[in-house]
């Protein structure tokens, strides 16, 4: 057998047998150049700019030779659902029930942490004492009086959210729910608003089961349910608490769903953190222009 010097051709000679007759073989594999990367890297980086969810580039600003993210996590009241006014509610209610204390709308929408902890310190505000059992019981009371006030009051998904998760669906991007809500008034919420066809339940994860956001648990066990790693997932949420959350899970990005919070209110953004201020019908119409082209 001789190989050609300079040609990509392979000659050989015949298996007929005949002297002198050869055989040409082309689009013979090349010799890989030290410091190239190989086909099949080329291969996966391609495939990574395709990626259904490639138009967050634009919409963060990140770096597009960055991985996009491969699926979405996203918070429930507020961002999916209008229910942030009456969880808002329910505070102020439960605090001139039990404490006879007056807590004003926007205290109660600045709240966070898992309910036992921020009916103790509701308690504190209002010069009250409360033993961690009390709290318990006096937290399934306020989920109670939400209950009651979303059985009498009209919920309703955000503009956009069905046509958003419509589109995951077809692109085939996996996508889950980390809310701050116990698992049964999720449930609720997500049946009222007709939500609850996108999201079984292991897509939901809820307080009953990792620590209340601004703990990072919650987004670290949501990347899990739908197999990536926090950095591989894009979030919307529409809390402070939610976006610390999001930021300290180290995910791919923050979307901020929110249209009624001063931005200076959610802080200053870390260091190699991403935040956008964004809506569902900008996104979905960015996500339709991008697979148009």
């Amino acid at each position: 057998m001789r190989i050609g010097d300079t040609s990509d051709n392979i000659s050989a000679g015949s298996s007929s047998g005949i002297p002198g007759k050869q055989r040409t073989f082309t689009n013979a594999p090349q010799p890989q150049k030290r410091g190239e990367p190989s086909t099949q890297l080329r291969r996966l980086a391609a495939a990574g700019r395709r990626s259904p969810l490639s138009f967050l580039h634009s919409v963060t600003g990140k770096d597009e030779n960055a991985p996009p993210p491969r699926a979405v996590l996203l918070d429930l009241d507020g961002t999916l659902v209008d229910s942030a006014k009456f969880q808002a509610v329910a505070w102020v209610l439960l605090c001139r029930e039990q404490f006879n204390f007056t807590l004003e709308p926007h205290e109660a929408d600045a709240l966070s942490g898992s309910n036992p902890e921020i009916v103790m310190e509701l308690a504190k505000r209002a010069g009250k004492s409360c033993t961690p059992e009390e709290a318990e019981v006096l937290a399934d009371r306020r989920d109670e009086i939400f209950r009651e006030l979303i059985e009498r009051n009209p919920i309703h998904a955000r503009e956009g959210v069905h046509d958003f998760l419509t589109l995951a669906q077809e692109k085939k991007v996996p996508f889950a729910i980390v809310t701050n809500s116990v698992a049964q008034n999720a449930a609720r919420l997500l049946r009222q608003t007709r939500l609850d066809r996108y999201f079984p339940n292991r897509l939901v994860v809820t307080v009953n089961e990792v620590p209340a956001k601004p703990n990072p648990q919650g987004y670290r066990t949501g990347a899990a349910r739908v197999g990536q790693q926090p950095d591989a997932c894009f979030v919307l949420d529409d809390t402070k608490a939610g976006v610390d959350a999001s930021e300290g899970a180290r995910t791919w990005a923050t979307g901020i769903v929110n249209d009624t919070m001063a931005r200076e209110a959610f802080g200053p953004t870390p260091e190699g953190r991403t935040r956008v201020f964004t809506d569902f019908p900008e996104l979905t119409e960015q996500w339709s222009a991008e697979r148009r082209r």
